[in-house]
């Protein structure tokens, strides 16, 4: 089974209308027919719920919806790893690439399993993607 690190802007796109939603959930229907192995940092679940907040606070979901969306993608969660081993790593991709320690959790990760990073963070896409480096982002567009 081939395996993949998605990341929460990915995985968000399962229950939010945006450009390349679809595009998620056939990624999300590939892991549920067992063709893929979805794999994430533990701070995910602090994401998801980051994205969630992040749309209420800009009133486009209610807390009632937030709640039954939350729920559906935790249902759907990818396999969540510990972290805690990579952090030193993690930190020298943070002063490589100059990305945010949560987004090093991801690339790290991904680089550490030499599996290939699924994320729709263009920014994140075009500081890390190096033709050296032991991980490839793949970017929805």
């Amino acid at each position: 089974m081939r395996k993949v690190v998605v990341d929460a802007s990915v995985c968000l796109k399962w229950v939010f209308e945006e450009k390349d939603s679809e595009k998620a959930r056939n990624l999300l229907t590939l892991s549920e027919k067992g063709d893929i192995l979805l794999l994430a940092p533990e701070i995910w679940e602090y994401e998801i719920v980051n994205g969630f907040a992040s749309a209420m606070l800009k009133n486009k979901l209610s807390y009632v919806q937030s709640r039954k969306l939350l729920r559906m993608v935790l249902k759907a969660s990818p396999q969540t790893i510990a972290t805690h081993d990579l952090l030193l790593k993690s930190l020298k991709n943070c002063h490589k690439y100059k990305i945010s320690a949560y987004d090093s959790a991801y690339v790290t990760l991904a680089a550490e399993n030499r599996i290939i990073l699924i994320s729709a963070d263009e920014k994140l896409v075009q500081k890390v993607n190096d033709p050296n480096a032991a991980t490839t982002l793949d970017l929805f567009s």
